[in-house]
Formats: C-alpha cells, sequence, structure tokens
C-alpha cells in the first residue's frame, strides 16, 4: 500500500515537472514570439532624407567648411533675399522656418556652415568686380539680380555654370524656362529656381474681383482660362461692362469703378502674354531683334488701343497724386484697394502685389496674361528680372565640384521645403484660396518668359513698348525703324563679347 502511494507520488511528481518543462517551454516560445512582434511592431518606415534627390555621393564630406553667398540685402532695399538667409522682419515667419529648417538640413547632412552676407543691389556689381579683381575668394556663389549679372558675364567674371560638371541643371529645382532662355550662344551664366522665390514674385499676371464678376453676371475669367479663351478681346469686354463713371469724382478719377487699372510695364508683360518677344535667338542661340513681324505690330496696336481706352482702361501711374493726395503711399496700395472693395474688375500687377490683398477681406482671383486671341498655342507670363537674383558661380571660386553638390542640395531642399511654404502655404492656401486660383497659379509658373531683351536692355529695347503704348500716337513701326539701328549694335557688341571668351 505504501509503495503504491510512494509509486503515485513519484508519478505525480514526474507530471508536475513535465508540466513545469512544458510550461517552462511555453514561456520561452512565447517570450520569443512576444519579443519578435515587439520588435516587428517598433520597427519604424524609414522616410526618405530627400523628397527630390540630388544625387550626392555618400562619400562627400564639407569638411565643416564655410559656404558663403552674397545676396541682395539692406535697409534700404525694396527687394531682399529671403530664401538663403532671412532679412530681418520683411522675411515672413512661414519662410523664415522653411529657409531655416533647410539649411539646418544642409548643414548637418553635407557637413557645412552656411554663411550669408548681404550687398544692397545698386552696390553689389562693384563689389564683385572688386572681390574678383582681388582675387578675393570668399564667397562660393554671388547672387545679384539678373540684369546685373549680365554685364558681370559680358565683362568675364562669371564662370559658365555648366564648367561646374557636378551641378545638375537638369534637375527639377531649376527653372528650365530659365536655363534654355538665358542662355547665349549655348552658354549659361546664370539662372534661377526653386533656391529664390523672387522669380515668383516678379511675375507679371492679372488680379480680378471674384464676388464683381458674379454681381455683374459676366463670363467667368476662370472658364475661360480653362477652355483657352482668355484672351485681350474678352478681358476688353468684361471690363467695359464692369466700369461705371461716379458724377462725384472727375472722370479720370481712380475712384470711378474701372474695368482694367494697368501700370506702365503691364504693356510690355501684355505684350509677352500675347506670345512676342523682344529678342528671339538664332540658330547658334544669340539674340536677335523680334519685333519687327507682323504679328508683333498687330499685338502691340491692340495694346495700345487697350491704354488710351478711357471707357473702361485708367493707368495706375497717372493717379499717384491723387492717390498720394488721399493718403495712399503711392498709387499701387490704392489699385489693390480698388480690388478689394470691388471698385474695380482686373488689375495687372507682379505676383509680390498679392500681399497688399492681406489687408482686405476680400475674394478675388489671379490670372495669367490674356492671348492674342484663341488660336495662340499658350499663356506666357513674363519675369521682370530687374529684380530677381541669378545663381552665379565667381571666376574665383576653385573648388566647382565642391560646389555644384551644395547648390544641387540647396535648391533640391528648397524645393521641398521653401518653395512649399511659398507656393502651397503663402500663396495657394493664403492667397489663392480656392481650386481655380491654384491652378491658375500652376499655368502662371509654368509659363514663365525670360527675355534676353528685358536683362541686357540693348539699346533700350527693354522699355521699348512701354513707351510706345503711352506715346500720344501709334507710331510703333516707326519707332523701331529709329531704334533698330542701337539695338542691332549693342546685340552685335554683346555677342562678339561672348564670343571672345569662349
Amino acid at each position: 500500500m505504501k509503495k503504491r502511494f510512494i509509486a503515485a507520488i513519484m508519478i505525480f511528481l514526474l507530471l508536475a515537472a513535465l508540466l513545469a518543462s512544458c510550461n517552462s517551454g511555453g514561456n520561452t516560445d512565447t517570450s520569443s514570439a512576444v519579443s519578435s512582434e515587439n520588435s516587428d511592431t517598433s520597427e519604424t518606415v524609414s522616410t526618405p532624407k530627400w523628397e527630390y534627390d540630388p544625387e550626392i555621393p555618400e562619400t562627400f564630406d564639407g569638411e565643416g567648411k564655410d559656404f558663403t553667398f552674397l545676396v541682395v540685402g539692406g535697409d534700404n532695399e525694396a527687394y531682399h533675399s529671403v530664401d538663403i538667409g532671412s532679412w530681418g522682419e520683411v522675411t515672413p515667419d512661414v519662410i523664415s522656418e522653411a529657409v531655416q529648417e533647410r539649411n539646418d538640413f544642409i548643414e548637418e547632412e553635407l557637413n557645412i556652415k552656411i554663411v550669408v552676407e548681404y550687398q544692397l543691389g545698386g552696390n553689389i556689381t562693384t563689389y564683385i568686380r572688386n572681390m574678383v579683381d582681388s582675387n578675393d575668394d570668399t564667397y562660393d556663389v554671388v547672387m545679384p539680380f539678373i540684369n546685373d549679372a549680365s554685364a558681370l558675364a559680358m565683362d568675364g567674371y562669371l564662370i559658365p555654370l555648366a564648367d561646374g560638371e557636378t551641378l545638375n541643371l537638369e534637375g527639377v529645382w531649376w527653372d528650365q524656362n530659365a536655363n534654355e532662355q538665358l542662355t547665349v550662344g549655348n552658354v549659361l551664366y546664370f539662372t534661377t529656381g526653386d533656391i529664390s522665390m523672387l522669380d515668383n514674385d516678379c511675375t507679371q499676371s492679372i488680379m480680378f474681383n471674384t464676388d464683381l464678376v458674379s454681381e455683374l453676371n459676366i463670363d467667368d475669367p476662370y472658364e475661360l482660362l480653362k477652355s483657352g479663351d482668355w484672351t485681350i478681346d474678352n478681358m476688353i469686354s468684361m471690363a467695359k461692362t464692369a466700369t461705371v463713371m461716379n458724377n462725384e469724382f472727375a472722370p479720370t478719377s481712380y475712384k470711378n469703378r474701372w474695368g482694367l487699372h494697368i501700370n506702365v510695364n503691364g504693356a510690355t508683360g501684355m505684350y509677352i502674354g500675347t506670345g512676342e518677344r523682344l529678342t528671339s535667338k538664332d540658330n547658334e542661340d544669340y539674340p536677335q531683334i523680334a519685333l519687327g513681324t507682323s504679328r508683333a505690330a498687330t499685338a502691340f496696336s491692340k495694346i495700345y488701343e487697350l491704354m488710351h481706352d478711357s471707357s473702361y482702361c485708367i493707368i495706375i501711374e497717372n493717379y499717384n497724386d491723387e492717390a498720394k493726395g488721399d493718403g495712399f503711399v503711392n498709387c499701387y496700395r490704392a489699385a489693390a484697394e480698388q480690388i478689394a472693395k470691388k471698385n474695380a474688375l482686373f488689375r495687372v500687377m507682379s505676383m509680390s502685389d498679392t500681399d497688399r490683398l492681406l489687408e482686405y477681406d476680400c475674394n478675388y482671383g489671379i490670372l495669367p496674361m490674356p492671348k492674342l486671341d484663341s488660336n495662340q498655342d499658350k499663356y506666357y507670363s513674363l519675369v521682370s528680372t530687374l529684380a530677381v537674383p541669378g545663381v552665379c558661380i565667381p571666376t574665383t571660386n576653385s573648388d566647382l565640384e565642391r560646389t555644384g553638390y551644395i547648390l544641387d542640395a540647396m535648391a533640391a531642399k528648397a524645393k521641398e521645403l521653401v518653395t512649399y511654404a511659398y507656393y502651397d502655404v503663402k500663396m495657394k492656401n493664403r492667397i489663392a484660396n480656392d481650386q481655380n486660383a491654384r491652378d491658375s497659379l500652376d499655368i502662371i509658373f509654368d509659363s514663365t518668359v525670360y527675355d534676353l531683351g528685358v536683362v541686357y536692355d540693348w539699346g533700350s529695347i527693354r522699355s521699348f513698348i512701354n513707351n510706345a503704348a503711352t506715346a500720344s500716337s501709334n507710331t510703333y513701326t516707326s519707332q523701331l525703324d529709329a531704334a533698330k539701328t542701337s539695338i542691332q549694335a549693342a546685340i552685335d557688341q554683346t555677342v562678339e563679347d561672348f564670343k571672345k571668351d569662349s
């Protein structure tokens, strides 16, 4: 009996040991499974460092050295470069934060220190000349306004950008319109793109009051834009409908409700919008006068008639004294208020002028310049390069390989961060706050025109259309005949200078 009891106890203990062993094994397996499961869930999906990959070699190391930009800026400067570094209070917070985030990323990723120094726009070219003449290699990249950069290029102070073999000029972060149109003899000395925002700010366009369109029950300009029928004639028709003269004001007063406010420079912008050019290029990529075609004369005549038809159009500069007498800083501020308060239908402007409408509670839209007619292939938007910084490499730069990689990295990250802040937040979400306006902005910025005549101003060709359009009579052909000789002589000299250096 006792033996059977002991045997039973032993069997019980053996079973208990087996159960303990099984439980121990099970716990081990479960622990392993849990550990494995936790390991799987704790893995994070890696976010790519680059939304737009500049393909910088993994071996690249900036060794913590400075990479120095010289840009336009100063207390008395109307247009500051705020896209390489911030300039005081002129930089909107959303832009400043994006620029800083980009710079922090590039400094850490490439192991460099970004340094930004400023010069006034009127001084920067002289400063660059003196720097190069004294073999001062402080600056890796200089960014004068494009029109000033043209003189530096002609005089041999800049390196062709293609000489920097690591610089990927075909990258989506560079403006391909600028790359194609700013060459002379197939050589590109300066360009722009996502590394800068002033090219967008200085693009010409038209704003309109959307509420006034609805109240007048006229054609929706956005629908005309989509169908390809946003033309000068259709704009004029709507402007005439919108114009109302108020007996309280003089017939020339801006306080009447005008269909169209246009600034003097808007004449050239509208001319470029018709698909015409001040200059074109020959088969060797050298500039030539483009003003002499019959279509150019037709386009100009349409613009001349528009600017002189006081039944619907008023020239903004003509009411500067009246506007200042009414307490405005200048006529351009007054023009913005007329759009905001539904006292104007259309206003020709640069993109930077849209900032003024943030001061008002109003609904407005943005359009490219109208076509000459519906047969025109596409819309075109002039960039006023007078205040657009150009990315330039001075001849004192001795490390083009390093410069190319860093510029691509800066521009690529700017496309992801800074352009988003400017375009998608500042412009689309804050200013152009509907889908039609967003689509219109895409058309405007995709159709930019960099006319070499505006850049180099051969024989004062830059102001030719503006001056002819505001003359007391339409003498386009005779004015062109009188100007051709000096324009062509200046072009020939530029071509000779570039061929000499090639």
